[in-house]
């Protein structure tokens, strides 16, 4: 059922695996893709452009880049305000790297049970990036230290989301990468029911067209774990 379905995709200086994206999401049934373009520069021109072009997608834009977090609100808030009939809205990355068969998934299970939904990867796969593996190993281990949460994948992009949770995940505090760490941390606190997917694991070029800042990006999301 993906007319019941909202696809959100924050996207900052995106290249053609965005429109690739689009493409295979639409043809496999989806109908509304919300992309943010979150304060590009004009060498993207082209490929906003086509985002316009496909009567499926709506582009919602920042004029200077907030961040990932900034990003997801905006589309947030549109969501709740906009589409009324849609109980689902799925988070998906720009860069390729979430396929549309786990993009599926996700949304599947969410319809099927209300809560939040993650699509985690295999970090034990030999395409991951080591950092990817080193960092997610980290703050695997603090959630099930500190907060009891057996989550596989706490980077994982790729989220789905019942309607009836968002506003309060609307209201989480951070407007970059940060933000999704704060998620989780909202998910257990208010006790929403957490539900986890595996998806292939797929690493374009090393990540090389991720945006994440590896040193003060993770130095955020560990500042925030300590003081929680």
């Amino acid at each position: 059922m993906n007319n019941k379905v909202s696809v959100i995709i924050p996207a900052y200086e995106p290249d053609d695996k965005l429109i690739t994206t689009l493409h295979e999401l639409i043809e496999a049934g989806f109908d509304d893709i919300l992309v943010v373009d979150d304060g590009s520069s004009d060498s993207c021109k082209d490929v906003f452009a086509e985002v316009l072009s496909l009567p499926q997608c709506t582009l919602l834009r920042h004029e200077q880049n907030k961040g990932k977090g900034a990003a997801l609100k905006t589309a947030f808030s549109f969501f709740l305000k906009q589409r009324p009939k849609r109980n689902v809205a799925v988070t998906a990355d720009a860069d390729g790297q979430h396929l549309t068969k786990d993009i599926e998934a996700v949304s599947a299970m969410c319809q099927e049970k209300e809560g939040v939904v993650l699509g985690v990867r295999d970090f034990s796969a030999p395409q991951v990036p080591s950092k990817s593996k080193l960092g997610n190993r980290i703050t695997s281990g603090v959630f099930r230290l500190f907060f009891g949460m057996k989550i596989e994948d706490t980077q994982t992009g790729l989220r789905a989301f019942s309607r009836k949770y968002l506003e309060s995940i609307l209201k989480v505090s951070g407007e970059r990468y940060e933000y999704e760490t704060n998620m989780l941390f909202a998910i257990n606190k208010l006790s929403v029911p957490l539900w986890q997917v595996k998806i292939e694991t797929v690493y374009l070029e090393d990540n090389k067209s991720s945006h994440f800042r590896v040193v003060r990006d993770s130095l955020r999301v560990y500042g925030l774990i300590i003081k929680y």
